[in-house]
């Protein structure tokens, strides 16, 4: 059930929000209510809050996630009268509630998607590729922590004992580098001692990386900078598959952006396969086990770049 004009009252009344933001509809941006605990405090609006069915509030920085998680459950608590997220937001089958995905949003974006191209289209295609070691890449792209584990192998390297070796940190994958075959990855840190890539095997999320076969590899480029713009996420690296697609890595923003903007990244034709955590994705300037091409590294969003 949508919420009522008194409870929407309350949200704006208990975030300090002027009441005149709420003809904007759902959802708006905010400066973050927990700004001080962010590396930079900027003043921008990076946090989202959702106000139709239920009270939810989604940050880009990761240092106020706790924080929010707990705001989050006191506004339910103070307009809905309990901490549960209403029924028609719980995922079925005693799965955990889920935030529901914004359909009319990802219309919007469908209507706008031929203009969205046109603006964020590179001005020439392709750029100069980069030299650079998968280990030194994954390094680069600022998601992984140091004990974190990460997969690389082909798609079936996964779900034995000896599939072990395809699971290392950081440091160990510099030291003893993947075979050049070893073409795939994925945005996922994975549990302790694991020889197995599944969801019940990720510890965290780390990196989302979209992937379209529905556009080439510009048009896809261009649809990765409007993420950027419209989100405030990061494009931090474009990888050629060797073929006729570009992946596009982005840090994690966390379940809840997914879970809502699933729909909307489907309308702009992004695989759907690639939302989960731990769905293969081709790593840079890794050779493609069937045509031997090499996964080029076409653009890496930090400025100065190294070939260790």
């Amino acid at each position: 059930m949508p919420l009522d004009r008194n409870q929407i009252e309350q949200i704006f009344n208990e975030l300090s929000i002027p009441r005149s933001r709420i003809t904007e509809g759902s959802p708006i941006d905010i400066v973050c209510p927990y700004e001080k605990l962010h590396t930079k405090h900027d003043g921008r609006r990076v946090c989202r809050l959702w106000f139709d069915e239920y009270p939810h509030l989604f940050c880009f920085h990761d240092h106020c996630l706790e924080a929010l998680q707990e705001l989050n459950t006191w506004l339910r608590l103070l307009v809905l009268g309990t901490t549960e997220f209403p029924d028609s937001a719980e995922a079925g089958n005693g799965q955990e509630p889920k935030v529901p995905g914004d359909f009319a949003y990802a219309k919007t974006v469908a209507r706008k998607l031929p203009r969205l191209i046109k603006r964020f289209m590179p001005r020439s295609w392709p750029p100069e590729p980069i030299a650079m070691s998968a280990p030194a890449f994954l390094r680069r792209l600022k998601v992984f922590k140091k004990d974190d584990l990460i997969w690389i192998g082909l798609e079936r390297s996964s779900g034995q004992p000896m599939h072990v070796a395809h699971f290392r940190t950081l440091s160990q994958w510099k030291l003893f580098p993947p075979p050049p075959q070893w073409s795939f990855t994925t945005g996922a840190a994975f549990i302790p001692n694991c020889f197995r890539r599944s969801k019940s095997t990720v510890k965290a999320a780390r990196a989302l990386i979209l992937e379209s076969d529905t556009y080439p590899p510009a048009e896809t480029f261009a649809l990765a900078r409007w993420i950027e713009e419209e989100f405030t996420l990061p494009f931090l690296a474009a990888v050629n598959s060797g073929n006729k697609s570009l992946h596009c890595y982005f840090p994690c923003p966390g379940r809840d952006w997914i879970d809502r903007y699933r729909p909307a990244l489907l309308a702009t034709g992004f695989d759907r396969k690639l939302l989960s955590p731990a769905q293969p994705a081709r790593l840079a300037n890794q050779k493609r086990a069937d045509n031997g091409a090499t996964q080029s590294l076409l653009w890496l969003k930090t400025s100065r770049v190294s070939n260790a």
